[in-house]
């Protein structure tokens, strides 16, 4: 071989091995390039999946959190229509017991003064004290009659009279200057709807406790 073709062939191989280097770069470079790229998509798929999964576990949470939240209520609901069915049960049977219990009362001469006192002291409050006229059961003993009188005086009444009602069987009525302060038995039960409700409302108040 000639001296040039000598030449001409190390300068053809040379050429080669550099292609061969540079490819063999130009490979490795894609290479990690590619690595890098797959693993920023692994570090973004394992970002996503994590958010998905909380997303998940929030979303459930919130979910039974919500049913626990509806259930309560609704047990709740079913326990207060209970107590109110409970509760009307027991002021219709009290209701039909009050007018023997206030007789009962009225008829135990160690209650019965309290009675009268309570009732005077009441309608001191807004009855005029010019004269009283007390209605009374016609059972009344002459002490009892004599005691209401000096009450109705301690309390600043200035002329008091007693008038016995034998139709009356417990309590008493006041009037003055035309206006009535109903004691008995039948004008404390004259306002049903208010003693239900305090019944009613007393009923689940104990209940409750």
């Amino acid at each position: 071989m000639t001296q040039p073709s000598m030449v001409l062939t190390q300068q053809a191989d040379a050429l080669i091995q550099m292609l061969r280097h540079d490819e063999a770069a130009a490979c490795a470079r894609e290479t990690e390039q590619a690595s890098q790229r797959g693993r920023a998509l692994l570090r973004t798929a394992y970002r996503d999946a994590r958010r998905l999964v909380r997303e998940a576990v929030e979303e459930e949470r919130n979910r039974r959190d919500n049913a626990l939240g509806q259930a309560r209520a609704a047990v709740a609901t079913r326990r207060r229509q209970h107590a109110q069915r409970d509760a009307s049960q027991v002021v219709r049977a009290a209701w039909t017991c009050l007018p023997q219990m206030l007789q009962t009362i009225w008829d135990d001469p160690q209650q019965r003064p309290a009675w009268c006192r309570t009732a005077i002291n009441g309608a001191a409050r807004v009855l005029r004290p010019d004269k009283w006229a007390i209605i009374c059961p016609a059972a009344l003993s002459s002490a009892e009659l004599l005691a209401l009188c000096e009450q109705a005086r301690a309390a600043g009444v200035r002329e008091v009279v007693t008038q016995a009602d034998s139709a009356l069987r417990a309590g008493i009525a006041i009037r003055s200057a035309g206006a009535v302060f109903d004691a008995t038995a039948a004008g404390l039960l004259a306002s049903r709807a208010d003693i239900e409700a305090e019944l009613h409302a007393a009923w689940l108040a104990e209940s409750s406790a």
